[in-house]
């Protein structure tokens, strides 16, 4: 005899029910209890605390919405106001992909950062700029940042990403201040105010993936305030991927490469203006290794030149 909701009573009996299968048609978590019975009257039973979850492959998320959040967040009425409650109770499911979306508000990330590693989709329903995610690491408020995304098949989308501050760095852990992408797809975002770590940069470090139609401004990588061997990147450090059609401007730094500090990858159409070098070199961009094409270069102001003079070569160029 079987009873797979909970509630006490037997929703299958019979010595056909060895195996079973069964469809729960409502959300929740579930006790699964089993009672066997022999020939002669004697039983036993088992009890399973919480043995199966039914969730939702959709989720809401809706600031103004705390006093009627109800897991799973399937629904605009029942939208989650937590968005670190809303992802970490996500049942997932193998092959399939769960999107959460996003109205207008501010939403706190109060772990160190968002760490999507599954196939899912963050998309913002409302304005990019009144939609903001921002670090809020209840445990160390300046080991903060907002997303890591590590998925081929994660994307984020119409949001503003803003307030990391990785000040409080330890060697071995360098980072972004806001964003750090290693794979999937990032666009249409505004990513803002974040403070990197020493020898990284304040807005977002690419490894791999896309960045694209997005912008990228008033980041800062000064850690320290002079230390000039560090501050690599005021808005992007790029060690891989792409990052393109996107704006960058107004970061700042004491170190190189304010607007775009590039070892790798691809950064093409993009328009990097009005970023601030106070220490070294290179207010706009800065590239030892990696392609940069069709980019508009101006208005960068610093101690030396806008563009680094290694730049200019045969798989690396500006136009």
């Amino acid at each position: 005899a079987w009873d797979f909701d909970g509630d006490g009573g037997f929703d299958l009996v019979g010595t056909q029910y060895a195996t079973v299968e069964w469809t729960y048609e409502t959300f929740g978590h579930f006790d699964v209890r089993l009672v066997a019975t022999t020939a002669g009257g004697k039983s036993a039973e088992f009890t399973y605390p919480s043995c199966t979850g039914v969730g939702s492959s959709t989720v809401y998320m809706d600031a103004a919405n705390a006093a009627n959040a109800k897991w799973p967040y399937a629904s605009w009425e029942t939208a989650a106001a937590d968005i670190n409650e809303a992802y970490d109770t996500i049942l997932w499911v193998d092959g399939v992909k769960t999107t959460m979306y996003v109205t207008n508000g501010t939403y706190d990330v109060k772990t160190k950062w968002l760490q999507i590693t599954k196939p899912f989709a963050l998309v913002g329903v409302g304005d990019p700029a009144k939609t903001i995610l921002r670090a809020r690491n209840t445990e160390a408020t300046n080991k903060r940042r907002v997303i890591w995304l590590n998925n081929a098949e994660a994307s984020v989308s119409g949001i503003t990403m803003r307030d990391g501050d990785w000040q409080g760095y330890s060697y071995g852990d360098y980072g972004p201040g806001n964003l750090r992408l290693t794979e999937g797809t990032v666009s249409n975002c505004l990513i803002t105010a974040g403070n990197g770590s020493v020898e990284c940069c304040g807005g977002v470090e690419i490894l791999g993936g896309l960045l694209t139609h997005s912008r990228i401004f008033a980041n800062d990588a000064d850690f320290g305030g002079s230390n000039w061997s560090t501050g690599y990147g005021g808005g992007i450090r790029i060690k891989g991927g792409t990052v393109e059609y996107c704006v960058i401007s107004n970061n700042t730094s004491v170190g190189t490469g304010i607007g775009v500090y590039q070892e790798g990858g691809t950064n093409r159409f993009n328009r990097i203006c009005k970023n601030t070098n106070s220490g070294r070199s290179c207010a706009g961009v800065y590239i030892s290794n990696g392609l940069m094409e069709g980019c508009e270069i101006d208005g960068n102001t610093g101690a030396d030149s806008t563009v680094s003079p290694a730049e200019l070569t045969s798989t690396a160029f500006a136009t």
